[in-house]
């Protein structure tokens, strides 16, 4: 008789255990697929959360001004200008910018100190605003004339109110920004430059001037660095400094140096915290003759037929 090989077969208790062992492991297998899945499909959604919120943020991010180039000399966010001064001391007759560095960005802008022996003059205006091309018109020599004899200084903060008005080419923020770009790179240039934006001030309701004729008015008043001052028009590089000097007028609850004087509308001035009030003609939109020389007379205290005021000893 053969003798078989059932010895080396595997008994029934050992096949039914290999198969119990089998399926542990099979549905150990299945519970670890089960929680990877749990695992990827719970990173996925995840993953989607923080695509969204992250999308939601640079919405939100992207309709907030984030700080930028802040422009030099504009320190106050406007821009002041004074007598020039000899050796000694005595108006030459001629009118400097005050300089200041550019303040980092986000910075808040520094109040001027002003002079209380002086008439301290600030305005606020809009390049494209008529009322304020005809206050320059009517105002600009009697300023010119007090600032450069030594008995004032002049503040000019342009603000763009009006982009309103130029047919989607956002002039009065190009504007802005332009002013800014001398300022920066050519201060003392600054008062030609306003005074040849308001002799050129286009028309409400149309696209208002473009770059290239900012540039010429820049060329016109025989500004140094305009390489400088070209690419800076052309970049808007203070664009987002033009926005929120805006805003910080607009949301002051009062206006620097004063204490109850708030923003309503260009041009805005004030003299010494005290606002001018002004009637323009009806007909023509033209300021009355010597209303604002009057104005500044009275702050003095003195009299319409006193002389020119000059600063105290």
């Amino acid at each position: 008789m053969t003798i078989g090989s059932q010895g080396s077969r595997p008994s029934k208790n050992q096949r039914r255990e290999d198969a119990r062992q089998t399926a542990r492991e099979h549905r150990a297998e299945a519970q670890k697929s089960e929680r990877r899945r749990r695992v990827l499909v719970q990173g996925g959604v995840v993953a989607g959360i923080i695509v969204v919120v992250a999308v939601i943020g640079l919405v939100i991010w992207s309709a907030v001004p984030s700080p930028g180039p802040r422009p030099a000399n504009m320190a106050s966010d406007g821009i002041l200008l004074q007598a020039k001064l000899d050796a000694n001391g005595v108006p030459t007759g001629d009118i400097e910018a005050v300089l200041s560095k550019a303040l980092p960005d986000g910075a808040e802008p520094v109040t001027t100190a002003e002079n209380p022996d002086l008439l301290n003059i600030v305005v606020y205006v809009d390049y494209m605003c008529p009322v304020c091309r005809n206050f320059n018109s009517a105002n600009a020599p009697i300023i010119k004339d007090r600032v450069a004899s030594g008995a004032a200084t002049i503040e000019i903060h342009p603000i763009s109110i009006l982009d309103r008005m130029s047919m989607g080419t956002r002039y009065s923020s190009r504007a802005v920004n332009a002013a800014a770009c001398v300022a920066t790179y050519d201060p003392n240039k600054f008062l030609s430059f306003d005074d040849a934006m308001f002799n050129n001030q286009p028309d409400e309701n149309t696209t208002g001037l473009d770059n290239a004729a900012i540039k010429d008015i820049v060329k016109s008043v025989g500004a140094d660095r305009q390489a400088e001052i070209g690419t800076c028009i052309d970049n808007e590089t203070f664009k987002s400094w033009a926005t929120s000097s805006w805003n910080r007028v607009k949301d002051a609850t009062a206006l620097p140096n004063t204490t109850d004087v708030v923003f309503g509308g260009t041009p805005t001035v004030i003299v010494n915290g005290t606002k001018f009030n002004f009637n323009t003609d009806p007909e023509t939109g033209a300021f009355y003759p010597a209303q604002f020389s009057d104005f500044l007379l009275k702050l003095a205290g003195l009299s319409a037929s006193t002389s020119t005021p000059t600063p105290k000893p």
